[in-house]
């Protein structure tokens, strides 16, 4: 589904912002460098991804690494390690941390539910 519809969305430069990130999971792109690729300064940037989604573009950037990873949990048998890699987090553990708190369940506890 395009971008657009999927987020509700209509301005360009966060429809490029977005293709770029999902482009960039395994090695995320700085949100500095985001704004500039899209042609406006990282405050206005963040004012945008503020007032589209209530939340910096940082954390947008996490969740769509984070559903990635999920879709990998999910379809994949590579190891909870190769998955963080692909999805740009420091360990396994990292991604731990941060799957938890998006999920409210590790890495680990959505695969074996996931087999069930």
């Amino acid at each position: 589904m395009a971008i657009q519809w999927r987020h509700g969305i209509e301005d360009r430069r966060i429809v490029n912002a977005i293709t770029l990130m999902e482009q960039n999971i395994e090695r995320p792109v700085p949100v500095q460098t985001l704004a500039s690729l899209v042609g406006i300064s990282p405050r206005q940037f963040e004012r945008m991804w503020l007032k589209h989604f209530g939340m910096g573009p940082s954390q947008f950037y996490l969740g769509v690494r984070l559903m990635a990873a999920q879709k990998l949990l999910h379809e994949s048998t590579s190891s909870i390690f190769d998955i963080a890699m692909q999805c740009g987090f420091a360990s396994a553990s990292h991604l731990g941390r941060c799957y938890r708190k998006l999920f409210d369940a590790t890495p680990g506890q959505e695969r074996a539910a996931r087999g069930k």
